[in-house]
């Protein structure tokens, strides 16, 4: 039994984390995951993306209010995880984006995808995807369950 968790932007690195949940009290089931243009860890976003007293401030409320979004250590999932990263993204750069963290990078069952769009959207990191796209992301999921379903053979 398969079971996906799927999020765009802070709710990719919230899927992650309620697959990691899911996974410790089913651990006979494959809990996968997408994440759609989302990050590793808040703190890369707000260092790419602010400077000056405006990053300062952010870091100061996220302690505060101890705002723990980040999706830290290996997510130990029995499934698959699919990213999904936006190259012209501006809100989740690439730098910070989820697939290209090093931690993740070194995962077996981890495939990324990178998207490019078309001009006529203004925002890449909140766009539906473009039919071509949505084969590509169809042909990723196809190839990590399949993999799946090899192996049981």
């Amino acid at each position: 039994e398969e079971i996906y968790f799927f999020g765009e932007s802070m709710g990719g690195c919230s899927g992650i984390r309620a697959a990691k949940l899911v996974q410790k009290i089913y651990q006979d089931k494959n809990i996968s995951a997408v994440v759609d243009r989302g990050y590793y860890r808040l703190e890369d976003v707000i260092r790419q993306r602010a400077s000056g007293c405006a990053q300062g401030l952010a870091f100061r409320t996220m302690r505060c209010i101890e705002w723990d979004v980040s999706c830290d250590g290996e997510p130990e999932l029995g499934g698959h995880i699919l990213a999904i990263g936006a190259n012209e993204d501006q809100t989740v750069p690439l730098e910070s984006f989820y697939g290209n963290s090093e931690e993740v990078k070194k995962l077996k069952n981890l495939e990324v995808l990178y998207i490019s769009g078309d001009d006529s959207s203004p925002d890449p990191h909140t766009r539906y995807w473009t039919e071509q796209e949505q084969g590509q992301i169809g042909d990723a999921l196809r190839r990590l369950t399949a993999t799946e379903k090899e192996e049981a053979v």
